[in-house]
C-alpha cells in the first residue's frame, strides 16, 4: 500500500566505442519520474452478534463494542489521516424511544434508548464509511456487519379500580357483589396479548385479600 513520488535516471548505451571527437556519444541518460498515486481502501470493524438489555432500562451504553476499528480495513492503518462514520439501519424501531435508536461512536462505543413498555429484539446493520473517495477503483465503504439488541421483558405491576367501601345489612348470609373490581389489568399492552411472541406477553391475574381490620365479621374470607 505504498503511494508517493519517486524518480530515476535511465542511461542507453550502444557498443560503437569511443572513437570520434566526442567519445561520449556512445550514451544517452534521461531522468524518469513515477508517482504511485494513492487507492482509497475499505474501512472494517468487529462487532458481537447480540447485545442485552432490559424493557424500560432506558440509556444504555456499551463501551468497546465495535472493536479493530480502522480506515484502511487492517490492524496497523495505512490511512491514518482519514475520519470515519458508523452507518446503522435497525428494525423494530418502537423498541427505542424517540431519537434513542442505536449509534456506534468513532470509538466504537454503542448507545441506545429504550421505550416504555416495550421488550423484543431489533435486528442492525452497521456499517462504516470514510472520506477517502473511490478515485481509482477507491473503496470508502466496509462489508456490512449484522446483530441483534434484545430487550428482555420485566413485570410491570397489576393495575385494578375499587370502591373503598361496601354496604350490607347485618346478618343477610352470603353475598356476591358483580364488578367489584374493575379495570383489571396485569400490566400494560404488552402483557395481556391474545397470543404470546417474542414482542408480547399473556398474563393472568388472582385477588389475594389481606389485612382484615375485623375477620369476626365474616363466616369466610371475603
Amino acid at each position: 500500500h505504498g503511494k508517493g513520488i519517486t524518480g530515476f535516471n535511465i542511461t542507453l548505451w550502444d557498443n560503437g566505442g569511443l572513437q570520434g571527437a566526442d567519445h561520449n556519444l556512445n550514451s544517452t541518460t534521461l531522468q524518469v519520474m513515477f508517482e504511485v498515486l494513492p487507492v482509497n481502501q475499505a474501512p472494517g470493524f468487529r462487532v458481537p452478534t447480540t447485545v442485552w438489555a432490559h424493557e424500560d432500562s432506558g440509556r444504555n451504553t456499551f463501551q468497546n463494542f465495535s472493536t479493530r476499528i480502522s480506515a484502511d480495513g487492517r490492524d496497523e492503518t495505512t490511512e491514518p489521516s482519514q475520519n470515519y462514520t458508523f452507518e446503522l439501519e435497525f428494525t423494530s424501531s418502537e423498541l427505542f424511544a424517540s431519537g434513542g435508536g442505536p449509534i456506534i461512536s468513532r470509538e466504537g462505543t454503542l448507545n441506545f434508548t429504550t421505550a416504555l413498555n416495550q421488550f423484543g429484539f431489533s435486528q442492525v446493520t452497521a456499517r462504516l464509511r470514510d472520506d477517502g473517495g473511490k478515485d481509482y477503483g477507491g473503496d470508502d465503504t466496509s462489508v456490512d456487519h449484522v446483530f441483534r439488541i434484545y430487550i428482555v421483558p420485566v413485570n410491570d405491576v397489576p393495575a385494578f379500580s375499587i370502591s373503598s367501601q361496601f354496604k350490607v345489612m347485618e346478618g343477610s348470609g352470603g353475598h356476591r357483589i358483580v364488578q367489584a373490581a374493575t379495570d383489571i389489568v396485569p400490566g400494560p399492552s404488552n402483557e395481556r396479548c391474545p397470543n404470546m411472541n417474542d414482542f408480547c406477553d399473556l398474563q393472568t391475574v388472582t385477588f389475594i385479600v389481606e389485612d382484615n381490620s375485623d375477620p369476626d365479621l365474616f363466616v369466610g374470607v371475603p
